[in-house]
């Protein structure tokens, strides 16, 4: 497939008079190159006019631009006459090709009886489609050129894409209002949402030596000392020691000092939201320079958002909507939402007091000591059978319950509880209860030694309950102090400053940069949206019936291949956001001829070569590969590319002019061709290099018969001085 505008092969039909015929009679060596003429040419003249034309054909053949030149010589040989008369200026770069009947004959060959074909529409213009082509115009003019007297009878076979020219031209036109007016999908969003370019997060966002982060590892410390402390309250020796203290306040004030440090910090970044320069208070807050932007990766991010957006569903008119939109949010954003984050952080601050009044003693533990404070003081008296070892073991209990309750954290005498009162108060008389009822049971008979025994026992016995009930009473009300989710807090305080430092860092590098460029691609998106609406207006062809699921594929190729356009006119719109440069508002009549151009030449290309052939100004669709694979796999087409040319053709003469053709199997040429897009999918295996790869949008098989011997005669015309047409044109 060729990438060139101009075709490489010029068809001229001169049977009548016309602009091919008024470009002919002005051709000369002077005048070829600056006409476009190219080194091969197609010439299509009537049977009885081929004579006439000589002096044309011989200018034709002697110009240094033209190689080879195919005479299509349309129509019967006249009455009378027995052999088609050509002109002998043909000989030496050119061949014919004799088409007896523009309709033709079905016809097998050899001793099959052609059936003339009475209704539909004539084969030859798909001869002048295939001959076009510059693949299958040298294969023919080789093979004409090895047959007697350079002259042939065509015949073909050929098979089209579901849609013709007419319904390919209405579905262009339809994907192009979809592509500009109706949107399949949602908004695109920012690309800022996609890939973002934050600080490095090996780097910390805060510099070391800053007041913001000394304030940070002293609340760390005081967070470490109050887990330190509550960690070792619940201890035996915390009991006997001292009264266990974990210092929340020092932890709390931490915190708060640290939230002021953020909060400052806060305020001048809105300030530098709001334009009010505070770059050396910042740098006194550790807060590090920011780098530039790294323009050719948001160049890059904006041209995949269009492209993508575009390419999903997204019309031309709403995706510039989409980047009016993400230009008017892409500015630095202020500290509302962190702040707000801060508030219920320092308001869920779980270590900011100590509970109602300290650890909670009533029912348990104190009910089950005042239980056994009475139960072993009075089995001690019973087992000693003295008041006086039983009074001492209860007045160990005693004591040691006062002292448990005097030793609680937050323990003030003048403010404690009367329930606290009460545990202190009740032991000597649950102890003198005890007492009392050991001495009232029988005695129990226990020998001296086992009394020490028995006192020591309830002595360890009063010991282990209390710490027991002290390490129970402790533990559970350090729980209640919430350590770990204070220290979790402190880290979600700190996440959310770094992450408004790294929103910060982004903005500046990225977010005027952001603004400006969504801004400019959305002018350049709004420009082409009215250059392709122009284009609708004016070339919308009448409506065609619809063709189900095919069509939807062709559907689906057309916006893939807008798709590519459009990115390809906003090029330099990218390009400049890419630089260093300012994007200032730039002028849209660069971008309207762009879009023009490319679109023009785009319709063009389809107009002649079809939708399944890749234009050269778009890009590789899978999407149009998809659609050859559905439109070409056929068994006709297969068929078609396999065929040895022994089988029912459209032979185009009439079927009375098969005795003119010398039907010798050994001297007929058969070929093949078809899209180079889709020949290794119609065609598979060692056959298809025997098929041209061609830029049509059609699959086809010629027969070249040659004449017999005698039907054709090659004649110098002479000429009189009279009669001599000195112009080159008939009298």
């Amino acid at each position: 497939m060729s990438n060139h505008s101009e075709p490489l092969v010029r068809v001229l039909d001169i049977r009548r008079d016309g602009p091919d015929m008024s470009f002919l009679d002005k051709l000369d060596r002077v005048t070829a190159q600056r006409r476009g003429l190219v080194d091969r040419v197609v010439v299509i003249d009537n049977t009885h006019s081929l004579l006439d034309n000589h002096l044309r054909f011989q200018r034709l053949v002697s110009l240094r631009q033209v190689r080879a030149v195919i005479c299509v010589a349309v129509g019967p040989i006249d009455d009378g006459e027995v052999a088609l008369r050509q002109s002998a200026a043909l000989q030496t770069a050119g061949v014919t090709l004799w088409v007896g009947d523009e309709w033709g004959s079905r016809w097998a060959g050899g001793t099959d009886r052609p059936r003339p074909i009475t209704n539909g529409p004539p084969a030859l213009p798909d001869l002048i489609i295939a001959l076009s082509d510059r693949g299958v115009f040298d294969e023919v003019f080789e093979a004409v050129r090895l047959v007697p007297y350079q002259a042939a009878c065509p015949g073909l076979d050929v098979i089209r894409p579901a849609a013709d020219a007419a319904e390919l031209r209405f579905l262009r036109a339809k994907a192009l209002d979809e592509f500009v007016r109706h949107s399949l999908t949602g908004p695109v969003t920012s690309p800022v949402q996609v890939k973002r370019h934050d600080v490095d997060p090996g780097q910390a966002v805060i510099a070391s030596d800053s007041p913001l982060e000394e304030s940070k590892q002293a609340l760390r410390r005081a967070i470490d000392a109050m887990a330190a402390a509550a960690a070792a309250a619940p201890g035996f020796q915390a009991l006997l020691t001292g009264r266990p203290r974990v210092d929340t306040a020092a932890a709390v004030a931490a915190f708060d000092n640290h939230l002021a440090q953020i909060d400052e910090l806060l305020t001048l970044l809105d300030n530098e939201s709001a334009g009010q320069g505070s770059a050396d208070r910042l740098r006194g807050f550790g807060i590090h320079p920011v780098e530039p932007s790294d323009n050719p990766a948001l160049a890059t991010e904006l041209r995949e958002l269009v492209a993508t957006g575009l390419r999903d569903g997204r019309s031309l008119r709403d995706l510039a909507a989409d980047l009016r939109r993400i230009s008017n949010q892409s500015g630095q954003g202020g500290s509302g939402q962190a702040r707000a984050e801060l508030a219920a952080a320092a308001a869920s601050l779980p270590s900011r007091t100590y509970g109602p009044a300290g650890p909670a003693i009533w029912p348990v533990p104190m009910t089950a000591m005042a239980l056994l404070t009475g139960f072993v003081t009075a089995a001690a008296t019973w087992l000693a059978s003295s008041s006086l070892a039983g009074g001492a073991v209860g007045l160990v209990w005693a004591a040691l319950i006062a002292l448990f309750v005097w030793r609680l954290p937050g323990w003030v005498p003048s403010g404690q509880r009367r329930s606290d009162w009460a545990a202190i108060a009740g032991g000597p008389v649950i102890a003198a209860i005890g007492v009392l009822v050991g001495s009232l049971l029988p005695s129990a008979g226990v020998p001296d030694e086992g009394v020490v025994i028995v006192v020591a026992a309830a002595v360890v016995v009063a010991f282990g309950a209390t710490a027991a009930a002290w390490r129970y009473t402790i533990g559970r009300w350090t729980r209640t102090l919430r350590v770990v989710k204070t220290r979790e807090l402190a880290a979600r305080v700190w996440s959310i400053v770094e992450k408004r430092v790294r929103d910060r860092a982004d903005s500046l590098r990225r977010g005027r940069r952001l603004s400006d460029a969504t801004m400019l691609l959305a002018a350049g998106v709004n420009t082409l949206g009215q250059v392709y609406s122009e284009r609708v207006a004016r070339d919308r062809p009448p409506e065609q019936t619809s063709h189900g699921t095919a069509m939807a594929e062709l559907l689906t190729v057309l916006r893939g291949d807008l798709v590519s356009l459009a990115v390809r006119a906003l090029d330099d719109y990218l390009l400049v956001v890419g630089t260093d440069s300012p994007l200032t508002t730039t002028d849209p009549d660069a971008l309207r001829v762009t879009a023009e151009r490319d679109l023009s030449e785009y319709q063009d290309f389809l107009d002649r070569h079809g939708v399944h052939n890749r234009p050269p100004m778009v890009g590789e669709s899978s999407a149009r590969e998809a659609l050859s694979r559905a439109l070409w796999r056929s068994d006709a087409g297969r068929r078609l590319l396999r065929s040895d040319g022994r089988e029912e053709l459209v032979q185009l003469c009439q079927a009375g002019d098969v005795r003119a053709l010398n039907v010798a199997w050994k001297d007929i040429h058969v070929l093949r061709f078809a899209p180079a897009a889709v020949q290794h999918i119609v065609s598979d295996g060692p056959a298809s290099a025997d098929v041209i790869a061609t830029g049509l949008d059609m699959i086809g098989l010629l027969r070249l018969i040659p004449l017999g011997a005698g039907r054709v005669v090659h004649e110098q015309p002479t000429y009189t001085e009279t009669d001599r047409p000195m112009d080159g044109t008939r009298d």
